[in-house]
């Protein structure tokens, strides 16, 4: 008798927890994919980047090669070029 109520107990606490657990979900908003995410920091980076070059800012493009391909023999070039 004590197990029917204990496990009675047990169902209503868990319906209780669901249905709360549901009413949440409701609330929230949706969450959105950690790629949609990234896509809009690109597209975000996109513009701001033609935004300076409509206002003729220059976004100081360094050379994104490694230190060893911009070696010569006469020593180093201009890294920042």
């Amino acid at each position: 008798m004590v197990t029917t109520a204990g496990l009675s107990g047990w169902r209503s606490w868990l319906t209780l927890k669901h249905s709360q657990l549901d009413a949440q979900a409701d609330a929230l908003p949706p969450v959105h994919s950690a790629g949609s995410r990234i896509e809009i920091a690109d597209l975000k980076e996109r513009i701001r980047k033609l935004e300076a070059i409509a206002a003729g800012v220059d976004l100081g493009h360094r050379d994104e090669r490694p230190p060893a391909v911009r070696y010569r023999a006469g020593g180093m070039i201009d890294p920042m070029r």
